[in-house]
């Protein structure tokens, strides 16, 4: 899809549907992007992806008609979808996004014209000149994800969950129903077992509004095994009549295994397991992965990207359990210290963080370096200020490493920041911890990244546990039900208390001990054990590329080969793997976006090829 409007004549609107700038698109299950367009003599109406009004799927004009009477009516809006509504009478442009994606709508003004499209590079040709954002380079290399609404190409914006674009009298302007979509409510509940039978109907409710809006012919769903995609499955094969496709990915040689819990799962519910290796092979996917995404994206999402490729031959319709930590407060470490921490003076705060540099130091603990780094937080003087966006470099790169790494006039600038950023202060940091993560963190960084990943494959990628039914029953929840436990439970992220609710749901149908959880983490010293001339290539890459200073990118290097690696350890602060990942996925991108490198999607080069 592309379109352009002159903000001086809004008659002059040009609306191209069904355009492809991949291949891939035409290869794939075709379904998953064939929009719904009608035109009468009064307007033009456009919607893509799937849209559903009261759980059932809806038509153009059925929303058009909501938009026209109340702006109130759209939070009754829902699915996955991008509608944009012309009216001939009014001579005013609408384009509404979904509460859940920014991967549908990106736009640009180019002299005085409102340009438009589902992807980026289709407005790439129209730009008076390609220059990369800066400010947004940095914000993904601190964090692993780009927070803001600002592409990387300077002047490209995206429309986030939520958005509401409007053009009239020669204005475009912005408007949201995020307050409305996103509403805290928490309650307490006396009997737990009709509880719990409420919360698994809204579950299979929801998935059954989707699928039945969908109609796939088959079914997959990404399964760990993990709390949020074992209980997806179980309360899928509920609603789905015939075995779900459940496809893994397992990392050869690392301690960290998730096969054997997610096969076993996948069996005991009548699914059809595929497990997908993930090895130094897989590298090579990256170039096609940015190509997807249209931006540098994190490393974790390779692995996926390689799942995709395979699930695609079974299915336009892939969902997964992505944004289940979100919800049940994946940072709730974070909160409790934050409960003591908001009420110590500030030299308190930095001597605290000092003692735990100091236990950093001591040990080789991964938790340490955890601990130390949200220490480090809280004893800034504005504690506050940029909250999220600060705790995410826990992977990447601390703004003092920034400095280190780039040139000044690279690092001296400031981060992009999001126009529906969460603001964090003492009274609501619980609360904040989960909103703020959800928006201005899943949306922009799984959500946003996995998408794109299963667009590029054909496939609409449905994720039950952050659409607004489901995410309604968690925030009506006591926060002693989202996590329990003492403060030191708390602290330490106790599997024993965390999540406490949805282990009571879980335990309906699997054991204490299959019932399993942590994060998606990746063994990036092993991935590139027997890839060192790859890497060499792309430390010469960035050597050369003139954002980064050569000695600061030879001693990552170099720490990284010399880093002594346990098997059995989660390695996100201390290793340099993801550092390395960030860096070379900005260079991916530079070359592919702002160089302009020639790419196919269906072509098979090397990234020693391409980055050569």
């Amino acid at each position: 899809m592309f379109g352009k409007i002159s903000l001086d004549n809004p008659e002059s609107l040009n609306l191209e549907v069904n355009t492809y700038s991949n291949n891939r698109f035409k290869q794939c299950h075709k379904r998953a992007f064939r929009p719904e367009y009608t035109e009468n003599f009064q307007s033009k109406t456009l919607v893509l992806g799937t849209l559903l009004l009261n759980n059932k799927k809806a038509t153009g004009p059925q929303a058009v008609k909501l938009l026209k009477e109340s702006n109130e009516n759209l939070k009754k809006l829902d699915g996955l979808f991008l509608l944009i509504h012309f009216d001939a009478a009014s001579k005013s442009l609408d384009i509404l996004n979904n509460n859940y994606q920014l991967t549908k709508f990106y736009y640009t003004v180019v002299d005085n014209q409102l340009l438009f499209s589902h992807q980026l590079s289709l407005l790439l040709p129209h730009l008076k000149e390609r220059k990369p954002h800066f400010p947004s380079l940095l914000n993904f290399l601190k964090n692993g994800f780009n927070q803001s609404e600002l592409t990387q190409i300077e002047g490209v914006k995206k429309l986030l969950p939520s958005q509401h674009l409007t053009v009239s009298n020669g204005q475009v302007n912005i408007k949201n129903h995020w307050d409305k979509h996103y509403v805290t409510h928490r309650q307490p509940f006396v009997k737990i077992e009709s509880k719990l039978d409420e919360y698994e109907s809204i579950y299979q409710n929801t998935i059954r509004s989707y699928l039945e809006a969908r109609k796939p012919e088959e079914l997959v769903t990404l399964l760990s095994g993990g709390h949020d995609t074992s209980f997806l499955l179980i309360q899928a094969s509920k609603v789905w009549s015939r075995p779900i496709h459940c496809f893994t990915t397992v990392f050869p040689g690392w301690s960290f295994s998730e096969q054997s819990y997610a096969e076993s799962t996948c069996k005991k519910f009548g699914g059809i397991f595929h497990p997908q290796e993930f090895s130094s092979n897989n590298l090579d996917l990256i170039i096609d992965l940015i190509h997807s995404c249209e931006e540098p994206v994190l490393g974790s999402s390779l692995p996926l990207h390689t799942l995709a490729k395979s699930a695609s031959l079974y299915t336009d319709t892939i969902m997964g359990g992505d944004g289940g930590d979100t919800l049940w407060g994946e940072y709730h470490p974070v909160g409790e210290y934050h409960r003591w921490a908001r009420h110590w003076p500030l030299t308190l705060r930095r001597l605290t963080h000092k003692a735990t540099l100091l236990l950093r130091n001591s040990s080789d603990w991964e938790r340490f370096w955890e601990l130390e780094h949200v220490a480090g937080l809280f004893a800034r003087k504005n504690m506050y200020d940029n909250f999220l966006g600060e705790l995410c470099t826990y992977r990447h790169f601390s703004p003092q490493f920034l400095n280190e790494i780039l040139i000044p006039e690279f690092s001296q600038q400031s981060s992009a920041k999001s126009c529906m950023e969460i603001a964090f202060n003492k009274n609501n940091f619980d609360e904040a911890l989960i909103e703020g993560k959800l928006l201005n963190g899943f949306f922009t960084y799984q959500s946003f990244q996995q998408t794109r990943s299963m667009n590029a494959f054909g496939m609409e990628f449905f994720l039950p546990v952050i659409q607004k039914d489901l995410m309604d029953f968690v925030n009506s929840l006591p926060m002693n039900w989202i996590n329990g436990g003492t403060t030191f439970h708390r602290l330490i992220n106790s599997k024993s208390t965390n999540r406490k609710f949805h282990k009571f749901a879980l335990a309906r149908y699997l054991k204490k001990e299959e019932i399993y959880n942590r994060s998606f983490d990746i063994p990036w010293h092993l991935i590139w054990k027997d890839r060192g001339a790859t890497l060499e290539l792309a430390r010469k890459a960035l050597k050369k590329r003139s954002w980064f200073q050569p000695d600061t990118i030879d001693m990552i290097f170099n720490n990284f080969l010399s880093q002594k690696n346990k098997d059995y350890e989660l390695l996100e602060l201390k290793s340099h793997g993801y550092r390395i990942m960030a860096l070379l996925s900005v260079e991916v991108w530079a070359r592919l976006f702002i160089d302009q490198a020639i790419f196919k999607s269906d072509s098979n080069i090397s990234l020693d090829d391409f980055l050569a």
